[in-house]
Order: C-alpha cells, then sequence, then structure tokens
C-alpha cells in the first residue's frame, strides 16, 4: 500500500484541484474526523450525492442551510384540510349530539374533505392530527348549561364510533353583550385535540351536544368569516 504523509496540501496553480478519478472511493477509517473550518464550504457539483448508509448519523451540531435546495425525503403533512361554518346554525335538538356541518373549505390539499367530512384517501393511512372548535350557546340568549364535543370516526364499510370527546360541566361564565358577572353566558367554545392512526378510507367527523337551560328556544352553532373561523375543522397527516 502506497502512503503520502503531508500537512498541507493545495493546487500547484489556481484555486481549483481534482482528488481521485471518476469511481474511486475516498475512505476515512474509524476515528479519522474530516474537519471543514469556520467559514469553509463542501460543495457538491449537480449531479453530485453525499451519501448517509444505512445506520450511520449525520451529526450537525450548526445550522443546515437549504435555501434553493430541493427538499426530498421529508413528511409533506399531506392530506391536509381546513374548513369552518360561515353561517349560524339555529334552533339545533338541545342535549342532543349534532354532525356539525363546515361549509367553507379554505385548505383541501387532497379533495378529502366534503362538507362535514374527512376521508383518508387511497394510500394515505398513517398518523393524524386532527383539531376543532365549536362556537355554541342558546338562539335566544338564554344560559348555557353545558356543551360537548366529539370525534366520530367510520371506517370503510363500518359503522361510527367515538374516538375522543370532551365535556363542559356546570354553567358557562362567557357573558354576552348587556350581561354582567352575576348572571350566566348564554354561549361558549369548546374544542378538542387528537393525534390519532388511520386507515385508508377511515372518514373522521365532528359532533356536539349544546344543552341550554330550561326556557331557552333550542341551541345554537355560530358561524364566522373566513378572517376568525372560530367554528372550524382542520387536520392534517403527520407520519
Amino acid at each position: 500500500m502506497s502512503k503520502i504523509n503531508v500537512n498541507t496540501w493545495e493546487p500547484e496553480s489556481g484555486t481549483a484541484a481534482t482528488l481521485m478519478a471518476s469511481g474511486d472511493t475516498v475512505t476515512l477509517p474509524d476515528g479519522a474526523i474530516l474537519a471543514v473550518a469556520s467559514g469553509g464550504d463542501i460543495n457538491v457539483a449537480s449531479g453530485g450525492e453525499i451519501d448517509i448508509a444505512s445506520g450511520a448519523t449525520l451529526d450537525v451540531n450548526g445550522t443546515i442551510d437549504l435555501t434553493g435546495a430541493t427538499k426530498t425525503g421529508f413528511p409533506s403533512n399531506t392530506p391536509r384540510f381546513l374548513a369552518y361554518n360561515s353561517t349560524d346554525t339555529t334552533a339545533i335538538s338541545d342535549a342532543t349530539y349534532t354532525t356539525v356541518v363546515f361549509d367553507t373549505e379554505l385548505i383541501d390539499s387532497d379533495t378529502a374533505f366534503a362538507t362535514n367530512t374527512f376521508t383518508v384517501p387511497a394510500g394515505e393511512g398513517g398518523v393524524y392530527y386532527f383539531h376543532s372548535s365549536v362556537e355554541c350557546g342558546d338562539n335566544t340568549l338564554g344560559y348555557l348549561n353545558s356543551n360537548a364535543i366529539r370525534f366520530r370516526k367510520t371506517p370503510d364499510g363500518g359503522s361510527a364510533a367515538t374516538i375522543a370527546y370532551n365535556n363542559f360541566t356546570g354553567q358557562s361564565l362567557t357573558y354576552g353583550a348587556g350581561w354582567t358577572a352575576t348572571t350566566r353566558g348564554w354561549w361558549d367554545t369548546i374544542s378538542l385535540d387528537l393525534v390519532v392512526t388511520l386507515a385508508a378510507l377511515d372518514a373522521i367527523h365532528v359532533e356536539v351536544s349544546v344543552d341550554v337551560h330550561a326556557g331557552g328556544a333550542g341551541a345554537k352553532i355560530f358561524g364566522d368569516t373566513a378572517s376568525i373561523p372560530r367554528t372550524k375543522f382542520m387536520g392534517y397527516k403527520l407520519l
């Protein structure tokens, strides 16, 4: 085996040099370090690669700058969606779970959301994150006893089942115009978050139950605008 011992290696002329020939491999033995001084760069020409074998680790304590780079292999967080309710839903059944209709879509990357339900597209099973918040209360300013929200999953060809819920019990202390701290509020916002593993064609929708005090003329789900979508449903694929 031939061996060259040098302390400094520079091109004979100019500022560019070629190390090895096409197809050759440079191996750093165990314990050796390729150190790039502050301000230095490792430039890989178009079509070149830095390959990190399975089981190897790229240990970075500084910054990896990907500005202008084409990034592959990273999760795209799709499918993803965000929809909200643009109009009030009035006189819904008191103290009864009702499917919330989200009639306006702001985001729907895979056309997988329709009116009130997100359906996992074929080939997109995995881990998902979901969030929903619903503003609800008494339709005629009578006060609110309680409310609840839940996510329901319907497997392909199966029946709906509750997979997460959040209940508010006791009278709400959210006040409307003209109300004081000695009176009960007539509306409240309830929310729910979930991370769950889903299979292709599993469907998720949101239901709420609104219990208004005796004498109220019925429960209500509030609509909103795109700038402040307080009654909304969103989700995206994590992994």
